[in-house]
């Protein structure tokens, strides 16, 4: 049985000039309390989801593998335009007035 113990909102943007991608995040506990801020940073692929999870690693008490933390979680990923990542990842974003 799966059991969410964690929310992860990321972000990405591919630059189509240099080719790069990059993405910011948050992660939340249930209770949408903020946990952790990933700030905009390059990155593809898996990256977005494994720096969450050695975020939410790095504050647990004691030691858990990193697939049973990432069963723990719900990735909510999007695309988006570079402002909206850059802003993300900043102490100004408020997850309830964005749209």
């Amino acid at each position: 049985m799966k059991r969410i113990k964690y929310i992860v909102k990321i972000k990405s943007w591919f630059d189509r000039q240099n080719g790069n991608s990059y993405f910011s995040g948050r992660v939340y506990d249930l209770n949408m309390k903020l946990l952790h801020i990933m700030p905009f940073q390059y990155g593809y692929g898996n990256h977005p989801e494994d720096t969450a999870i050695a975020l939410i690693q790095s504050t647990l008490e004691t030691h858990e593998h990193k697939h049973d933390i990432w069963r723990k979680c719900y990735f909510d990923k999007e695309d988006a335009l570079k402002r909206d990542v850059k802003h993300l990842g900043t102490d100004h974003y408020n997850e309830f007035t964005e749209e």
